[in-house]
C-alpha cells in the first residue's frame, strides 16, 4: 500500500481530527439500546470532569482583584484549619504521653518493694 497518495493522507488527517474530537468532546457510546445506562454514564463523566464548575465560573466576569481575594481567603481558611488541627494533635499527644508517663511511674512504684 502506497502511503504517499493523496487519499491516504486525507484519511489519516480525518482520523486524527476524529481522535482530537473524541478527546475534547464528552461522548458516550450507547450499547444494546440501553439509553438509561448511557445517560447515567454521561452524567457521571460530566460530574467528574468539573465541567459544571467551569461553566458557573464563566457565567459572569470576575475581576482579578476579586479572584486574588477569594483565593487568599481560601488559603487563609485552609491554613487556619490546619493550624487548629496541629494544635489539637499536639495537645492530644501531650495528654496521651502524660497519661502514659503516670501509668509508667505508678507501675514502677508498685514493682519496687520497700524493705521493712
Amino acid at each position: 500500500m502506497n502511503k504517499n497518495y493523496k487519499g491516504y493522507k486525507m484519511k489519516q488527517k480525518l482520523k486524527k481530527d476524529l481522535q482530537k474530537q473524541n478527546n475534547t468532546l464528552m461522548h458516550v457510546v450507547v450499547k444494546d439500546n440501553n439509553i438509561e445506562r448511557a445517560l447515567r454514564e454521561f452524567k457521571k463523566r460530566v460530574k467528574n470532569s468539573n465541567l459544571l464548575k467551569e461553566l458557573r465560573e464563566r457565567e459572569c466576569y470576575e475581576k482579578k482583584s476579586l479572584k486574588k481575594r477569594t483565593t487568599w481567603k481560601a488559603k487563609s481558611l485552609e491554613n487556619k484549619n490546619t493550624t487548629k488541627r496541629l494544635v489539637f494533635n499536639f495537645y492530644l499527644y501531650l495528654y496521651i504521653t502524660s497519661i502514659h508517663h503516670v501509668y509508667m511511674v505508678s507501675k514502677i512504684e508498685t514493682s519496687i518493694k520497700v524493705p521493712e
